[in-house]
């Protein structure tokens, strides 16, 4: 949510749209649910990933499987898109600072991708280990990552080198969160 302004991606066969396979982006007034726009999300397959929309500034980022979309959070103009990976791929989880974009990219080896959204060019690409159930946040200037099912990397999210690594021996570490300490 930006603004009081709900975000949202669906596929909807009662909004069928030629070339667009029914599938739209949506806005919606968080106070009292009316829709405020919606637009067409031209995926090349007709299905979003099921990334969560998020958003810097005034811009909400999306992703539509190799494809991330940059729109107008106001209006719901498609502002740009970026063509992330190709063949046998799909865009996990996005994080949106104001000057950077970071892509989860899932395909045979799965990656991180920074992206810098002034021009849209890459800052860096990290191969990771493929791993089910994959987590990752930003917090601090770290992106923490399950690289795999026994270790959590931190890279530095300004150059992607690997900063620390944590291990809880042979056990399989599922899931993590970071809690950070107040003062």
């Amino acid at each position: 949510m930006l603004d009081g302004v709900l975000y949202a991606a669906s596929c909807n066969a009662a909004k069928l749209t030629s070339g667009y396979l029914n599938c739209y982006f949506h806005a919606f007034n968080a106070a009292n649910g009316a829709e405020l726009w919606h637009t067409p999300a031209p995926t090349p397959d007709g299905s979003l990933s099921q990334t969560d929309p998020v958003g810097s500034s005034s811009v909400i980022y999306y992703a539509g499987m190799s494809r991330v979309y940059a729109v107008d959070a106001h209006t719901g103009s498609i502002l740009w898109t970026y063509t992330a990976c190709t063949k046998n791929c799909s865009i996990g989880n996005l994080v949106a600072t104001q000057h950077t974009l970071y892509i989860e990219i899932d395909s045979d080896s799965s990656s991180l991708l920074a992206l810098n959204l002034a021009h849209r060019s890459v800052l860096w690409s990290k191969n990771v280990q493929p791993y089910s159930g994959e987590v990752w946040l930003l917090q601090q200037g770290l992106i923490y990552t399950s690289a795999d099912q026994y270790h959590v990397k931190a890279l530095d999210a300004t150059s992607g080198v690997v900063l620390k690594s944590y291990t809880n021996g042979s056990e399989v570490i599922n899931v993590f969160t970071l809690v950070l300490q107040a003062g």
